[in-house]
């Protein structure tokens, strides 16, 4: 039989165990969230960008014969 030092010592090494898989899950789970949030942002403002670039460019483009 095991001693109670030992059922203790297993018992403590178990709960740390499952307490750092939970908090690396969400920990894994949080830093997809912040990844997949910043290249959303990142798109968007890329087609933001491109958006005023092509008014621009038009505006430039078709204002050109009328001055």
């Amino acid at each position: 039989m095991h001693s109670i030092k030992t059922r203790i010592t297993a018992m403590t090494v178990c709960a740390v165990v499952i307490t750092m898989v939970i908090a690396s899950a969400f920990g894994v789970k949080t830093i997809r969230d912040i990844g997949n949030y910043n290249a959303e942002q990142t798109l968007l403002l890329l087609c933001e960008k491109g958006h005023k670039d092509l008014d621009y460019y038009r505006a430039g483009y078709f204002n050109v014969g009328i001055q």
